[in-house]
């Protein structure tokens, strides 16, 4: 009888091992997802074409030659579905870039990078050349940053834009130095008071006639230098 007992709490020990044992792998892949780290890259990309998957069919008003193809929005299976839903965007802009040359992250030649479209279906981001953050989505790449680059008189590239934030961790206002020569930027018109009053305020431009000239603004080369040291440590 108490052979019998033993056999019986013996085995109540093991169908209860093997149950924590099935529960722990069936977790595992949960948060193997859950805790893997983001993948970005950020590169100066040249624009290649620019697709819109539009949330209502025919909300275009003959805008058809402002994209080099118009999908219906369910072909798009990326993360931002979720967000269009609850936004007055009209859809969502899939624009192909060139990887003309690598700061960080993972290298890819060509990048599909997705964002939400304004409420009025004008394209964005198809300057020939920008600074570029994506982060890696399930369905392609989504734009985390993106700044107009031009280059100096010298050849060196730099950010024709108000630069603000951080770029692969970077803070962009610790890397401003004064440009080569000033930057044509926009009429005075065109901009909002506040950023242009801050930004006066602070030196990073200059009026002259109307017209807003970039003084101070940040170097390709030494945001570069600014992600490798950091990707060193």
């Amino acid at each position: 009888m108490k052979q019998q007992t033993l056999q019986i709490v013996l085995l109540g020990f093991f169908i209860t091992a093997l149950a924590l044992v099935a529960f722990y792998f069936a977790k595992q892949p949960h948060n193997v997802e859950k805790n893997q780290p983001n993948i970005k890259a950020v590169f100066i990309a040249k624009h290649m074409s620019t697709n819109f998957y539009q949330k209502y069919e025919g909300s275009y008003d003959e805008k058809e030659e402002n994209f080099d193809k118009v999908l219906p929005l369910f072909q798009y299976k990326g993360s931002l579905i979720k967000r269009i839903e609850h936004s007055n965007s009209c859809g969502i802009q899939e624009s192909r870039f060139f990887n003309k040359i690598h700061l960080g992250g993972t290298e890819q030649k060509l990048y599909n990078v997705y964002t939400l479209g304004g409420e009025w279906c004008e394209p964005y981001y198809q300057s020939k050349k920008a600074l570029v953050e994506v982060l890696k989505d399930k369905d392609g790449w989504l734009l985390e940053a993106y700044f107009t680059v031009e280059k100096d008189s010298m050849g060196e590239l730099f950010i024709a834009d108000f630069t603000f934030g951080e770029v692969a961790g970077v803070n962009l206002d610790s890397l401003k130095t004064y440009l080569l020569e000033p930057y044509y930027l926009a009429d005075e018109n065109e901009i909002s008071p506040f950023q242009l009053k801050e930004s006066l305020e602070t030196g990073d431009i200059v009026k002259a006639n109307g017209r807003v000239f970039l003084k101070k603004s940040v170097y390709i080369k030494e945001l570069q230098s600014a992600i490798s040291a950091q990707q060193k440590n």
